[in-house]
């Protein structure tokens, strides 16, 4: 596997693997998510095979932290421990804290995602957070954080949040 970081011309794959790996309500719509790239913040990496995007991580450098936002595994890609092997190694060229949204522990697929950043390095935070719409009509979203190395303390949290809701969202905190 050779990660790579994707380009605004991988973009047709990429919203192939996010439309069926997403509900709406996870994912901005095809021309704001498509615009994504043309902020100097935002990354796409993944990898794949015989020229076919097997998965990818966006992520966001924002002001002291990194920011995980959508993490997909291409449907005949899965099932064969890509997305640890990628996680890892975008991880690893990553200084500093590392946040990513969860949603809560409710059900089984829930808890087995949350599980998976764990055995990553990632912890759970307990703080009430909402995640704010990301395309009309799609509704906000209660959702946890999960961070790396550690935990976030109210101050923490409150920037953590501040930042993700300007930055990423492009709105007001709370």
């Amino acid at each position: 596997m050779t990660l790579e970081q994707f380009k605004k011309s991988d973009f047709e794959e990429i919203w192939e693997i996010m439309e069926y790996s997403f509900p709406a309500c996870e994912r901005r719509s095809y021309d704001g998510q498509r615009q994504l790239f043309d902020r100097p913040e935002y990354r796409i990496y993944g990898c794949r095979t015989d020229g076919k995007i097997d998965a990818f991580l966006s992520c966001w450098e924002l002001s002291g932290f990194y920011f995980l936002e959508h993490f997909a595994v291409a449907e005949q890609s899965r099932n064969r421990g890509l997305g640890a092997k990628i996680l890892r190694e975008v991880l690893a060229g990553l200084d500093g804290m590392v946040v990513l949204e969860v949603e809560p522990p409710e059900g089984t697929l829930q808890k087995r995602r949350i599980s998976f950043y764990e055995r990553n390095g990632f912890v759970l935070n307990e703080y009430p957070y909402i995640q704010p719409e990301l395309s009309k009509g799609a509704g906000m979203l209660p959702l946890l954080l999960m961070t790396r190395p550690g935990r976030l303390t109210d101050e923490t949290f409150e920037k953590t949040g501040r930042e993700l809701y300007e930055k990423v969202y492009q709105t007001e905190w709370r």
